[in-house]
């Protein structure tokens, strides 16, 4: 090393790079000339201003007209449409002989109000419903309608089905899966209810009972 350095150090060696160095020719001069006078001067520094490179005008124009016209980077932008959905999975457990509504509530994010398509499966502990012994309790649920919740903001009423841990085989309490797929089946509901007036149910007497109800039952008017 110290003899390669002693080498370039010598006078002869330096000399003979300098002969070898090619010499810019006086056209190439001039025109290096030209190109250092068309640079424009900067103005002087202005004392207690900012040392920051300014903004070009044609970036803070149009921010400073309408600031309004700021974006947010697709991200975000993305995420700031995310809405929280409150999904409250309604099925029926397996209690005899008249089974009970159970449900539970999960939070997801959807860009819009989620279509049937887009709800998971779910699982649950099939042993607390009366659906699944404690040693195999895993039990899943499919939905299968989808509609809003008018009692919760972003709230979403999913009704569900009970299948087998495979997600594919109904569970023995669900009934539904027994009922043939039919359009033209027609489904009724009974519900009763009395007009009461002055503490009583109308028509009644104000003392003792009415008569048999043999001409009012289902009666109309």
């Amino acid at each position: 090393m110290l003899r390669k350095l002693g080498r370039w150090l010598r006078p002869e060696f330096q000399l003979d790079v300098e002969k070898r160095q090619p010499k810019p020719s006086p056209n190439s001069a001039s025109r290096l000339l030209d190109k250092i006078d068309a640079i424009p001067e900067a103005s002087p520094p202005v004392a207690g201003a900012s040392s920051a490179p300014a903004a070009s005008s044609a970036v803070a124009e149009p921010l400073a007209q309408d600031p309004e016209k700021l974006t947010l980077p697709i991200d975000n932008k993305e995420k700031s449409t995310m809405t929280k959905y409150k999904l409250e999975y309604i099925w029926l457990d397996g209690y005899s002989p008249v089974p009970n509504l159970r449900g539970k509530t999960q939070i997801r994010e959807y860009g819009d109000f989620p279509t049937l398509e887009q709800l998971p499966l779910w699982g649950f502990d099939g042993s607390s419903t009366i659906q699944a012994d404690g040693s195999n309790s895993d039990c899943v649920l499919k939905p299968i309608r989808v509609f809003p919740d008018s009692e919760r903001k972003n709230g979403v009423l999913v009704l569900c089905e009970v299948m087998m841990p495979d997600g594919v085989t109904p569970h023995p309490s669900n009934k539904r899966a027994t009922i043939l797929d039919d359009e033209g089946a027609w489904f009724g509901f009974e519900q009763e209810y009395s007009f009461y007036k002055d503490g009583r149910p109308l028509g009644f007497p104000e003392c003792g009972y009415p008569a048999p109800q043999g001409k009012y039952y289902t009666g109309v008017g």
